[in-house]
């Protein structure tokens, strides 16, 4: 079956749905965010990237004729800044609940050399050595900084403080890496 494709408003590319955010006019005719893509009404579809949201501002008119509403673009902005954090909250928990989360320094190593890990998160105040160690462990590895400190990364998942933890490239790990993409593709 065929991956249902969508057309970014603002940049007039087409990508996979899942790639991109849709946004709806609310009942009180305000343009939101609807990051799962499951409120009622027409919609209209964005690239979560920077350059995109940059646009954002210049392609207001366009959002609000399609939709119909108002669109404050720091709010959208801000919206899908805060859902994509939600969201890689909710794939640390749920790559954890499944035993996929890759956690502690030579677990991590060795799963980015065998690629079973591509992405990898780091907390705001993860040591010099530890995103050093992170980077020589393999070619091609996406490092992603997060706005948390070990502390708060360790509290999402119920643990001790986590410095640096692996998204897995199996099943239980595709939400926590389409996440950490956008917020790295969000600057």
């Amino acid at each position: 079956m065929a991956e249902a494709e969508r057309t970014c408003v603002v940049s007039r590319t087409t990508h996979p749905r899942e790639e991109l955010v849709r946004l709806v006019a609310s009942p009180d005719d305000e343009v939101v965010v609807d990051y799962h893509a499951k409120l009622p009404g027409r919609g209209v579809w964005i690239l979560p990237d920077a350059d995109t949201l940059k646009q954002l501002g210049r392609k207001k008119g366009l959002v609000e004729h399609e939709l119909g509403a108002k669109m404050d673009v720091d709010a959208v902005l801000a919206s899908v800044r805060a859902h994509v954090l939600q969201g890689i909250k909710d794939g640390m928990t749920m790559a954890q609940a499944a035993g996929a989360l890759v956690i502690g320094r030579e677990r991590l190593t060795a799963a980015i050399q065998s690629d079973s890990v591509v992405l990898v998160g780091i907390s705001s105040d993860a040591a010099e050595r530890t995103v050093d160690d992170v980077r020589a462990a393999g070619e091609g590895l996406t490092i992603v900084a997060l706005p948390w400190t070990s502390e708060e990364l360790g509290a999402i998942v119920g643990r001790k403080p986590i410095a640096a933890f692996g998204a897995p490239s199996s099943r239980p790990g595709a939400w926590l890496r389409r996440q950490l993409r956008r917020l790295s593709a969000l600057g």
